[in-house]
């Protein structure tokens, strides 16, 4: 009986890091959004139920954001 306890607690430990380490590469750390990892995983599913749209936006030149006021005013805006 303890041993099956255990087990149950180790695999519910185990669930709950898998699942945090799920987020963790999904999910940018700065913005807190989801990542191209993550899109390209979920289009791959839709793809074959429907067709899909996706519309991605890109900040251009934010390099020079960067290299003028610093990275960490950067990622301030991001």
């Amino acid at each position: 009986m303890p041993f099956t306890i255990i087990q149950i607690v180790i695999s519910t430990i185990c669930g709950i890091l898998i699942k945090k380490l799920h987020q963790q590469v999904h999910t940018d750390t700065l913005t807190g959004l989801r990542n191209r990892k993550y899109f390209y995983t979920k289009l791959s599913e839709l793809k074959t139920k429907s067709p899909v749209s996706l519309m991605l936006i890109d900040v251009d030149n934010f390099k020079g954001i960067n290299d003028t006021y610093g990275h960490i005013a950067g990622d301030q805006v991001l």
